[in-house]
This record gives structure tokens, sequence and C-alpha cells, in this order.
């Protein structure tokens, strides 16, 4: 259903599809209204000693928020004390908690246990609000917090937000939920302090980043804007680095539920060169069953050398015993030095 509607939005000038996409025009209307007067409104103030830092994006899917988040908190642990708040999506965790490391994932959400898991150190919060997570910041004597998925969260103000733009699908058809995949008109992005732009890969013609860039700037001209793509780290298996002639040039089942799978895809054919590759897709924060494990063993047995997955989703796969090879990547920002002390000016100014 989830794949038709999307096929709907991204071609619905053609005639035959027109009339199924009007409604979801239609729908969009009042909520694009609403969101107007809301951004008009703006955030609530905060009187904080903590410095935060919204991660948020203005569009639906897999802009690379959790990577950022990661990428952040790597940064700032090094020469500050940091926190990461999230809304823990698919948590059963209803009231503000820390997220131990190793708890299931169908209690704590995938994205909280991956950021816990990686950052044993760090307190990762999952509040539903934002906001409500904040006392365990400062009872935990934090003087940071990265929220992500905060762009749209008005109950607070962050100090430095920093906004996501998927350099692959940068703004759909232009048109907001559920006609589009925007979640706000493109105008809210005058309130961005710094602007990231994801998963560029650098092309024989930089023109397509320029006429995006270009466009960025016609409602943001004065934001400090960057790029990024995810490099290839390593080859993991139950933790452990894989040596690459093992996995290189074999034949590989790609398993993912995540926002934008045809990027790893993508970059799982890139770095490992296979054979033969294909991919089982499900959606975004897929919660595995063991019929799951049960299809993707029996395609594995008869055509395939190897599964390989995300770190996201092997942290739900863990919970049923299964472990598949694990494409590790991480951030990288050409310009990160200067990235890096823009933020940190901005923190040391508050």
């Amino acid at each position: 259903m989830i794949r038709f509607i999307k096929y709907i939005i991204y071609n619905y000038r053609k005639i035959y599809l027109f009339p199924l996409w009007l409604p979801l025009f239609i729908l969009s209307i009042p909520s694009k209204m609403i969101i107007i007067f809301q951004r008009k409104k703006g955030y609530r103030n905060a009187s904080l000693d903590i410095f935060l830092i919204g991660v948020g994006n203005i569009t639906v899917g897999g802009t690379g928020k959790t990577e950022v988040v990661a990428y952040l908190t790597e940064f700032l642990k090094k020469w500050s004390k940091p926190a990461v708040i999230l809304r823990g999506y698919k948590s059963e965790i209803k009231k503000p908690e820390i997220v131990k490391p190793r708890l299931n994932s169908s209690l704590t959400g995938d994205e909280a246990l991956l950021l816990a898991n990686r950052f044993p150190s760090v307190p990762v919060i999952i509040a539903r609000k934002r906001i409500e997570g904040l006392p365990l910041v400062q009872k935990q004597k934090r003087d940071c917090a990265v929220l992500d998925d905060a762009f749209q969260h008005w109950n607070i103000r962050c100090d430095l937000n920093i906004v996501l733009i998927d350099y692959t699908d940068p703004f759909g058809n232009g048109h907001l939920i559920p006609a589009g995949i925007l979640r706000e008109p493109l105008s809210a992005l005058r309130d961005a302090d710094l602007i990231l732009i994801t998963k560029y890969e650098k092309t024989g013609t930089e023109e397509p980043l320029l006429q995006l860039e270009e466009k960025i700037r016609l409602y943001n001209s004065d934001s400090p804007l960057f790029v990024s793509h995810y490099g290839f780290s390593s080859v993991l298996h139950k933790g452990k680095p894989v040596p690459m002639k093992k996995v290189r040039n074999k034949r590989l089942l790609v398993l993912c539920g995540i926002g934008n799978p045809v990027y790893f895809f993508l970059m799982v054919k890139k770095h490992l060169s296979p054979v033969n590759c294909k991919m089982i897709q499900f959606t975004d924060h897929h919660k595995y069953t063991a019929k799951d494990i049960k299809t993707i063993k029996s395609k594995l047995k008869k055509n395939f050398d190897y599964v390989i997955t995300t770190e996201k989703d092997n942290i739900k796969l863990k919970d049923l015993k299964f472990d598949p090879l694990v494409l590790k990547i991480g951030l990288k920002v050409p310009e990160e030095k200067k990235m890096l002390q823009i933020i940190q000016k901005r923190m040391k100014s508050k």
C-alpha cells in the first residue's frame, strides 16, 4: 500500500494517476495551513544551562538523522558532556527513561538501542515529547543534548537547529504529505541554523548539487551549508570485523527496513562488488518476525552466500538470534573542520 501511494505521488502528473492523487492533495491543505501558522508562531523558549542541538528535516523518509546524531555525539563527547534525546519510535517505553545497552529492541525501538550500544557512557533518553527528557539531562549533569527529529518539536527552542536534506530525493514532488513527502513547506528552511545535505556522492558533474544549493538559498540565504556522504568502514559479523576478501565478489542478499533502502543497496554494490545482489525491503522501523527470518534463510540457502544488513536492522535481528553480516558506514563531511568549528563556537557563545 505504501509503495502504491509513493508511486502515485511521484507520478501524479500522469493523466490516469491524477484523479487518485487529487484527494491526497485536498487532504494536505488543512495540515499545510496549521503548519504555516505554527511555524509563524515559533518555538517556545526555555531557560536552560544546557545547549540544545536539534537534528531534523522537512521530509518524511530517511535523511540519515540517526547517523548525524551519532556523528555529533562522537564529536561532543570529546570535550563536553552530551546526552541524546529521541522519541523512541515503536518503543514501549511511555515515560522519559534512559536506555540501557543490551535491552530488547521491541522495548526501546531500534534507533535508541543502537545509540545506547554505540555510546554506553552517554545518556540516551527516550522521551515522546523531547522537552520531558530535559530533567533527566539535568539530573545526569550534562551540559548539552542532541535532540533527534526536533525541527517540528514546537515545545522547545533549540540553540542550534540542524536541518538535513537528502541529496538523492531532496523534496519529492514539492507537495506536503499525504500528497508528497514534505512535512512542511520549503519556507520552513529559513529557521535552519545549519543545513547539511546528506548522501551526496560525487559524480562527473556538480550541476545537480549547485541547482539544489540554489533552491535552498531561495529560502535561506544566510545559514552555513555543508554536504556529506556515507563512507565505508567495515563489514562485521557478531560485532567482529570480517576480512574483505571473504565478502567481496560474492552473492549477497541485502536486507533492510530503513527510510532510504535504495541508497544502502547502492553502498553494498559500490564497496563489495557482488557478483549477484538482490534486496529484501521492508518498511522503515520494521519489526522482524520468526516468519521473516524463515523466508530470509530460505532465499539465502538457494541463491546467496551471505545476508548483509544495516546496523539499525541488526539491532532487531539480534532479538531473533539471527546474525547476518553488517555493513558499517559512517558520516563523512568534506568540510568537517569548518562545520564543527561553527558548532563549537555557537556552544561557547551561549
